[in-house]
Parts: C-alpha cells; sequence; structure tokens
C-alpha cells in the first residue's frame, strides 16, 4: 500500500500560475513482492526478484522486462494522465521506487518548468527531462497548449549509467 501526502504550501505566490494539481507515482513492480521485500528475497542472483520486473505510473505497470515486452500489450493499456485543452497543471512526480535506481523522465512535445524539489521551492526552471531517484520528488508545471491528442511520458531506466540503454515506454 503507498499513496502521496501532500502538504499545501501557505504562499503559493512565488510558483507561477497553473489551474490543477496532478500526482504522478512513478514505482517499480516485483513479481512477488511478499519475497522481494524480505532481506533473502533482494539478495543477488534471485531472479524472482531481480533489479526491475515492471515499471508503473500511478499504479498502472507501464513497461517491463523483455519477455514481457514479447508478450501482447493490449491487456497492459498504456498508464493515463488526463488534462484539460489550454490549461497548466502542476504535476508532482513521486519517485516511489524500492529498487529501481532512477527514470529519466520527459513528456513528448511538451515543456516543463520546475519550481521545486523535494518540497522545497526553486527558482522556475525550463527543463525538458527529470532525473528522479528512489525517494526524490519534483514539481514541475506543464501546460496542455499543443493540439490535444496523445503525447507520450517517456520513463528511461538507466541503470544509473547514462552509458547503458534502458527501457522505455
Amino acid at each position: 500500500l503507498r499513496g502521496a501526502f501532500i502538504v499545501q504550501e501557505k504562499d503559493v505566490s512565488k510558483f507561477p500560475e497553473y489551474d490543477e494539481d496532478r500526482v504522478v507515482v512513478l514505482a517499480d513492480e516485483w513479481q512477488d513482492p511478499d519475497v522481494c521485500l524480505k532481506l533473502e528475497g533482494a539478495m543477488a542472483g534471485n531472479d524472482v526478484c531481480s533489479d526491475i520486473d515492471y515499471a508503473s505510473v500511478n499504479g498502472q505497470v507501464a513497461w517491463g522486462d523483455l519477455q514481457y515486452k514479447k508478450q501482447d500489450l493490449s491487456s497492459y493499456p498504456y498508464p493515463m494522465i488526463d488534462v484539460d485543452p489550454n490549461k497548466c497543471y502542476r504535476m508532482r512526480f513521486i519517485m516511489m521506487a524500492s529498487n529501481a535506481e532512477n527514470y529519466i523522465v520527459s513528456m513528448a512535445g511538451h515543456d516543463m518548468t520546475l519550481i521545486a524539489l523535494d518540497g522545497v521551492p526553486v527558482r522556475p526552471l525550463q527543463i525538458t527531462s527529470l532525473n528522479m531517484h528512489i525517494g526524490e520528488r519534483a514539481d514541475v508545471i506543464i501546460c496542455a497548449d499543443q493540439t490535444p491528442g496523445y503525447y507520450s511520458m517517456e520513463l528511461n531506466y538507466d541503470y544509473a549509467c547514462a552509458l547503458t540503454p534502458g527501457n522505455f515506454i
């Protein structure tokens, strides 16, 4: 069981304006968490609890290992974050992973404005991607100012090494 606990700021005037909040929980998923969350389950070489089996966005599976990718993906719809045209959203990204080192997050066709890291406001900064590690939080503002449609959010799991290719959704 996991979820977000949001502490609202008293003074939001320091942030660029936005219309709504969205919480985006990034996580890793194991086939058998009852085993993997025990010390003996997390031992090196235990293929039941490999580095990462599946990634999820807001609890919905986003991608998995190579064997999973060879399966019919129609039974695993991509996670959706619905937004309304011409609105700006404060996306509160939370990396609730337990074993995956990091995800590099980007949004197709949209820039993000970083406004807070780990609950601390930062000077607004335009970014195209966000590197999230275990336990980190980042707040960005994204405006739905493009032609309405489907825009993918990519999670690149790079095994904490920019030279090692990872998986994408």
